[in-house]
């Protein structure tokens, strides 16, 4: 497995993917840096309970996993 990062951003700010690996690498252990991040236009979805949906975000994103 490889773990991987999908952004909703939030704002008009635009986000650096370079300044986020950063401040990953500063944080976590290097196995736990994503190796891929993707960007998401809307919000994620959610489940009945109100929860991130990750079983639909598996399934989108799944494509990008190796």
């Amino acid at each position: 497995e490889r773990a991987g990062l999908a952004v909703v951003p939030y704002g008009r700010n635009g986000i650096d993917t370079d300044a986020m690996l950063a401040f990953g690498r500063e944080r976590l252990a290097a196995y736990k840096l994503p190796s891929e991040i993707v960007f998401h236009a809307e919000p994620f979805a959610r489940n009945a309970v109100g929860k991130i949906d990750k079983a639909a975000l598996r399934r989108e994103y799944g494509t990008h996993a190796a």
